[in-house]
């Protein structure tokens, strides 16, 4: 049985607005009336996280905050740390004077109240044909106060749990390799998002510092739901019983000349039609027909497994909505995300609350089986159409 939520931050748990929505809110606070832990997983620091720790009650119920990429774990309720693997200073150091050599990376590292940069000034990056204040936005993020230090790598003498570098995302994407070579078998080293790039110990990831905490606590992997869709949260999503990734998969090559003749396509094989021509609706059709059709099919089989699970909760004609509402939306976000399109535009984070009533692996195995065998035909169709048009 699911007995803990782990979830990313940014681009999960938060929506567009960098909040967390009134229906994600209740339905958490719901999981942990119920006696589940939630467990709050970023890249961001301690400071980052508390609030959003308090809004959702998790000082009153031993939430678990895992920070800094898995650097250090603090228990809500009590504020003790219970995991803390910061790089040496001499690791630090080494770091900082590396960054030196690249004209337009912005290290920041922080201590207490303050984070500090080279230039409070030099906040700028080019992102999407606009201007981002990216110290602002981190030091807002954190809570932090900013400070100024020219020489970030002789002024640090203190254990850094990271150390966060910006640019410009083509800038990031030509020049990591090379920011990482002197440390790529001596620290973890990888991207948190397009504009950033970071550093910690050694072996530090979400999975390790999970499994250093629950395994004392007495939990097993296979209690543990994880949600998350950057890089830094891979090893997490292997590491729970059930890893929701909220955009995974190779891409689709669905260019807009393809895109007429693939939607022909599928409304010939799944009769849905395109309607004004739009390929994400037409998905979302296609994906609550597939969900629709499993539960017809698999209705006795899921009805007999759903004791101990939310669900349980429901009449039968509720379980049968709850389950086709999370498996179609599951479907359609998983097809947008594999035909490169923008899925996190047409769905919020609200769509997806059905999924937390399916907290035993049981319940969560079967919608993930139509999840998956639903997006499989529907994708082998789009291969197929695309394969014929490049001819």
């Amino acid at each position: 049985m699911i007995k803990l939520i782990a979830m990313d931050m940014d681009g999960t748990l938060l929506n567009s607005q960098k909040k967390i929505s009134p229906r994600t809110k209740e339905a958490l606070l719901r999981a942990q009336e119920a006696g589940m832990i939630l467990i709050l997983a970023s890249g961001r620091p301690t400071s980052g996280l508390t609030g959003f720790a308090r809004e959702l009650s998790m000082d009153r119920h031993h939430g678990l905050l895992v920070c800094y990429n898995g650097s250090k774990v603090v228990d809500c309720q009590s504020g003790e740390e219970l995991f803390n693997q910061a790089m040496t200073v001499e690791e630090g150091k080494a770091v900082l004077e590396h960054m030196k050599k690249f004209d337009q990376v912005r290290p920041m590292i922080d201590r207490g109240e303050y984070m500090y940069v080279n230039n409070v000034y030099d906040q700028m990056i080019h992102l999407d044909g606009k201007e981002f204040n990216v110290i602002e936005y981190e030091s807002r993020g954190g809570h932090y106060m900013l400070c100024e230090k020219k020489d970030l790598a002789a002024f640090v003498d203190f254990p850094l749990n990271k150390i966060l570098t910006t640019a410009d995302p083509q800038y990031l994407k030509a020049h990591y390799q090379e920011m990482m070579e002197p440390f790529k078998d001596r620290l973890s080293c990888m991207f948190t998002g397009r504009f950033y790039f970071e550093f910690t110990a050694r072996g530090i990831d979400k999975a390790k510092a999970l499994d250093a905490v629950l395994s004392p606590m007495g939990y097993s992997p296979k209690e543990l739901i994880a949600f998350g869709d950057g890089q830094n949260d891979a090893s997490m999503l292997a590491y729970a019983g059930r890893g929701v990734a909220m955009a995974n998969g190779d891409r689709l090559p669905i260019s807009r000349r393809k895109r007429g003749a693939v939607s022909a396509a599928l409304e010939q094989r799944f009769d849905a039609p395109a309607g004004d021509g739009s390929l994400p609706e037409q998905l979302e059709q296609i994906a609550s027909q597939l969900a629709a059709e499993y539960w017809d099919e698999h209705q006795k089989d899921i009805l007999d497994i759903v004791d101990g699970s939310f669900l349980g909760e429901y009449a039968e004609f509720s379980i049968g909505a709850q389950f086709r509402s999370a498996a179609a939306v599951s479907m359609a976000y998983v097809l947008m995300s594999r035909c490169g399109l923008e899925a996190e535009n047409y769905f919020t984070h609200e769509d997806f609350l059905n999924v937390f009533d399916f907290n035993t692996p049981d319940t969560l195995t079967e919608l993930g089986t139509a999840v998956s065998q639903g997006s499989e035909a529907v994708l082998r169709q789009i291969e197929v159409t695309i394969k014929k048009y490049e001819r």
